[in-house]
C-alpha cells in the first residue's frame, strides 16, 4: 500500500512537472503572439508613414 501511494505521488509530481511545462509553455506562446502584434503594428506604422512620403 505504500509503494501504491508513494507511486501515486510520483505520478502526482510529474502531472505536476507537466502542467507547469504547459503553463510555461502557454505564456512563451502568448509572448510569441504579442511579438507578432508588435511587430505587426511596427509594419503598419511604416506602411502608414510610406502613405505621406
Amino acid at each position: 500500500a505504500e509503494a501504491a501511494a508513494y507511486k501515486g505521488a510520483l505520478f502526482s509530481e510529474a502531472a505536476e512537472a507537466a502542467a507547469y511545462k504547459g503553463a510555461l509553455f502557454s505564456e512563451a506562446a502568448e509572448a510569441a503572439a504579442y511579438k507578432g502584434r508588435l511587430f505587426s503594428e511596427a509594419a503598419e506604422a511604416a506602411a502608414y508613414k510610406g502613405v505621406f512620403v
